[in-house]
C-alpha cells in the first residue's frame, strides 16, 4: 500500500463534494497529510472537519503559490476541465489522478 507510505505522504484532494468527502476521510485515516482545495472560502471548515489538514483556496495565487510543488499526489474529484492547479501543486509528474 503506497498511501500512507513514504512515497505518498503529502497529499491534495481538488473537489470538495460526493467523493472528495471520501477521499478526505480515508486519506486522512491512512496517515497522510492532506490539502483540500476548494474555490470557495466557505467550504474550509466542511473540509477540516472530513479529515483535511490544511486548505487551500485555489483561486487565491498567494495560497498556490505557498505550496508550489509540494505535493506527492493530487487526487481530482471533479468533472469539469480545470487549469494548471494539479501540475502547479504537485512535484511528481506521476501524481495526478
Amino acid at each position: 500500500n503506497v498511501v500512507g507510505s513514504n512515497l505518498f505522504n503529502l497529499l491534495g484532494v481538488i473537489g470538495i463534494g460526493g467523493l472528495g468527502h471520501m477521499a478526505l476521510g480515508f486519506l486522512s485515516k491512512w496517515g497522510c497529510e492532506v490539502y483540500a482545495f476548494t474555490s470557495s472560502d466557505s467550504k474550509r471548515e466542511e473540509a477540516k472537519k472530513l479529515g483535511a489538514h490544511h486548505v487551500v483556496n485555489s483561486r487565491d495565487s498567494a495560497q498556490m503559490a505557498k505550496i508550489s510543488g509540494a505535493l506527492d499526489f493530487v487526487l481530482v474529484t471533479v468533472n469539469l476541465i480545470i487549469d494548471s492547479v494539479p501540475i502547479q501543486v504537485c512535484h511528481q509528474a506521476y501524481g495526478i489522478a
